[in-house]
């Protein structure tokens, strides 16, 4: 499970970044180059809808990477300056966190950056209802849901969005909080587990081996998902830490062979493509 999360002051504007570790940039540079790719549809659907950035664990916006002791942008703000640099712009950032102080900073940095942004306090499963009856059902939408554990992504987070026709989802599946707790989950008979991918108890043989279990209840889950009218990405890119532990997954869904495509391409990027942050 993960600790408290920790903030220090970015000094470019004096207010808290959450402090993470390195590895965190893998993601956001999949998240900020699948932007650019879904460019072409954004601009597509701009003539007669909107398009928006689906953030529910926001945190303040900014971050600071541990090891290498510098700040750089967190998923919205990094969604939000590749998407203007492109000249395709987002017209809407729905963010949300559980800490008030984080959204609004989160907030303001946005505003300050000339970003449309609404926001929305408190855990997802109350956030995202709120976030959906803001949404344009007719337009173009990508969900990024980055909790800290697995215990927070419960499935009617994505049963909720997924009722928007043109929705993509890219999901952080934490590998790590699975192998550290899912047996224990199980030996409990933790209610969290239904929540998190119900049915699992039909289709996961908890006979098997640890590991086998912990992918069978992955690929449970997937399946789920999938079974809301979703593909999933073939790729499904392992985030490891300096020690070369594995953190999480990221997930795409999509119902659109295009938005697919651009994960194809986004996935394979590391923390050490540079991008202007």
């Amino acid at each position: 499970m993960s600790s408290k999360p920790k903030f220090v002051i970015d000094p470019s504007d004096g207010k808290p970044a959450l402090v993470v570790g390195d590895w965190a940039l893998d993601k956001i540079a999949r998240v900020a180059r699948y932007i650019d790719c879904a460019r072409a549809a954004r601009r597509k659907f701009s003539s007669f809808s909107s398009c928006s950035f689906i953030d529910a664990f926001s945190g303040p916006g900014r971050l600071f990477l541990r090891e290498a002791q510098s700040f750089t942008d967190g998923s919205p703000l990094a969604a939000w300056n590749i998407s203007k640099e492109k000249k395709v712009p987002l017209d809407l950032l729905a963010v949300a966190d559980l800490d008030q102080d984080a959204v609004t900073v989160c907030e303001s940095r946005l505003k300050t950056l000339g970003a449309p942004v609404k926001s929305f306090v408190g855990p997802a499963e109350l956030t995202i209802p709120e976030i959906a009856k803001v949404l344009d059902r007719k337009g173009l939408h990508l969900a990024f849901l980055d909790p800290f554990n697995l215990g927070a992504l419960t499935f009617d987070l994505i049963e909720k969005l997924a009722s928007m026709r043109h929705v993509d989802f890219l999901i952080h599946f934490s590998t790590y909080d699975s192998k550290l707790n899912l047996i224990d989950y199980i030996r409990d008979n933790d209610p969290r587990l239904e929540r998190i991918a119900p049915g699992w108890q039909k289709n996961v043989d908890v006979n098997q081996s640890p590991k086998s279990i912990r992918h069978s209840y992955l690929k449970h889950w997937i399946s789920n998902v999938q079974g809301l009218g979703f593909k999933c990405g073939d790729d499904l890119p392992e985030v490891k830490n300096t020690q070369g532990q594995d953190l999480y997954r990221l997930v795409f869904f999509s119902r659109n062979d295009f938005a697919l495509h651009c994960w194809k391409e986004a996935s394979g990027l590391s923390r050490q493509i540079k991008l202007r942050f």
